[in-house]
């Protein structure tokens, strides 16, 4: 599906995009991808698709998850979490699906990708449910964070390896007003830079692209009054270290 398109009927319906991704990438495309020695993978099931879909089709893909886990250059399980951002939601099947995949994660001793979208109720629910099945140790990546410095600070004292996704929020003032005062008190060594291509874009475009994590990365070397290539460093070695890439 193209990018423009997919974005498009996602504006229309919400699901669409969800329904045109509920399925595992093919042998094929997964071999292409790994012909860049660069990009590494991750697999998980979204919390969206696991709203969406039947428990029968989602042990399925707990087994398939198992599968594909095993294979080269796999760095974490995820995105998983949870998600009631402004539909209704089973807190209890979404909980049993998040919970598999840590323990998965744990079997398999690889990083987890959080994605946590909600009230905070939901983060209450998402942290004390890492809390109940993982080490204190555990990596994490919190996906996308965009929640505030209490927040971020429950979720270090917790983990204090977990590592927090600056993402394109952080080029829309308008939009997200506080956030810039949240990235101000957040540690540099707790960050990593994420785009979330094509979905998240600055206030000045439409959608989302890979190149913006340049933007991104301008924007905390203003914030933090320190060079861009000192913020990339720091925050590719936050990202090599929370997915132990050597």
């Amino acid at each position: 599906m193209d990018k423009k398109a997919a974005l498009t009927a996602m504006d229309k319906d919400p699901d669409s995009l969800d329904k045109a991704l509920k399925n595992w990438p093919s042998s094929d495309l997964r071999s292409k991808i790994r012909q860049d020695n660069r990009i590494k993978l991750t697999f998980g099931i979204h919390p969206r698709i696991v709203e969406m879909e039947n428990t029968s089709k989602l042990n399925e893909w707990i087994s398939d998850l198992e599968w594909l886990l095993k294979a080269n250059r796999v760095v974490a399980v995820g995105e998983c979490g949870l998600d009631n951002s402004g539909r209704k939601w089973d807190v209890e099947k979404q909980i049993k699906f998040f919970e598999k995949q840590i323990v998965i994660a744990v079997k398999r001793d690889l990083p987890l990708v959080i994605h946590c979208r909600g009230d905070e109720r939901t983060d209450e629910i998402c942290l004390n449910t890492l809390v109940r099945l993982l080490p204190k140790h555990f990596k994490l990546h919190r996906h996308c964070f965009n929640g505030d410095e209490m927040m971020y600070r429950k979720w270090k004292t917790s983990f204090p390896n977990c590592k927090f996704g600056i993402s394109p929020f952080i080029l829309n003032d308008q939009k997200y007003p506080k956030y810039r005062s949240l990235v101000c008190n957040m540690k540099l060594k707790d960050i990593v830079l994420e785009t979330d291509a094509p979905y998240l874009h600055s206030e000045f475009e439409d959608f989302g692209s890979p190149l913006m994590i340049k933007d991104i990365c301008e924007k905390l070397a203003n914030i933090f009054l320190c060079s861009v290539e000192e913020i990339a460093n720091i925050t590719t070695k936050n990202a090599t270290d929370v997915y132990s890439i050597i």
